[in-house]
């Protein structure tokens, strides 16, 4: 059964959304990637959503792998260990985090001092631990 919209609303974008999921559901096992959509951003007459797309880790085989295999101190997955203790412009900083979304600065770590958060690279922290 097909149903007609005329116009959107909340509840008829639901079911838009369930069957675009259906759909990219096919195609990222046809693909091997995942897909997903946003937000949905409407009024009566249109909708926008942003499509995203990823490749698994385990099918990676590109920049982020050789990024994250660089490193050559105490490391989980190729990566500073979280906890990781280093200096930097004569504060003290620990390893929070990793975001290999971001090629330049995939390390997040947090200035002992205040908490605050900073964004390092590979580079960075690879001399800063030699020292």
């Amino acid at each position: 059964m097909s149903t007609i919209i005329k116009k959107f609303d909340k509840e008829n974008l639901k079911a838009v959304r369930v069957e675009i999921n259906q759909a990219l559901t096919e195609v990222s096992k046809k693909f091997g990637i995942k897909l997903s959509i946003s937000n949905i951003r409407f009024d009566e007459t249109m909708f926008r959503t942003r499509l995203e797309a990823n490749i698994p880790v385990s099918n990676t085989s590109g920049a982020k792998l050789m990024i994250a295999n660089s490193i050559a101190h105490p490391t989980r997955n190729g990566l500073p260990e979280i906890g990781l203790k280093f200096k930097s412009s004569g504060n003290e900083f620990e390893v929070v985090g990793h975001k290999l979304n971001r090629p330049k600065y995939p390390i997040i770590a947090k200035r002992l001092p205040d908490g605050r958060q900073f964004k390092f690279s590979l580079e960075y922290v690879n001399t800063a631990l030699a020292v």
